[in-house]
């Protein structure tokens, strides 16, 4: 099935799905930028990251200290390829942000978060991806708000884009 490119919030993003995490970035109150930059990876080539969550603190703290705040965020409709995640894990090498690749928006849809460096993928879920932003990036957050990234998923699949319809 090709991707239908949706606009939204005065961007034109590739894919509704693309356009449902920017919904969901939002309801959780994450500033986000969408393809802020594009980088030359060494044996990749041109990548352009889909998002960047440009003031987020704590992500992977225990594996990263001291770094700039920052999250590359790489969306994709299905289970990325090889080449894909080698994509994402060199983006994290080349620069000084973590970065993470969510597919879907399925609470149990797979995710992977590399550390800075490009470190020791952990493979996840994308509840749990939220979960951890959450927990790790919100220091007013309480464990309950930390637990919302059920209805933060939920938000994003129900956000309509058809017929100029806009997410509420």
């Amino acid at each position: 099935m090709e991707p239908i490119e949706t606009e939204y919030k005065g961007y034109r993003f590739r894919s509704r799905l693309e356009a449902r995490w920017a919904v969901i970035f939002e309801w959780y109150g994450v500033e986000w930028k969408y393809e802020p930059q594009g980088y030359e990876l060494e044996s990749y080539g041109c990548y352009l990251p889909d998002f960047k969550l440009p003031n987020l603190e704590g992500l992977l703290t225990q594996t990263t200290p001291a770094r700039d705040p920052g999250l590359w965020v790489e969306v994709k409709g299905g289970e990325p390829t090889k080449d894909e995640l080698g994509k994402i894990r060199a983006l994290a090498r080349k620069t000084p942000l973590p970065s993470a690749v969510v597919c879907g928006v399925q609470d149990e849809s797979d995710a992977w978060l590399y550390p800075h460096h490009g470190g020791q993928p952990m493979k996840t879920t994308t509840v749990n991806v939220l979960s951890y932003l959450m927990a790790h990036n919100f220091k007013h957050a309480l464990y309950g708000e930390c637990l919302e990234a059920e209805s933060a998923l939920k938000q994003g699949r129900s956000a309509r884009f058809e017929h100029g319809e806009k997410p509420v």
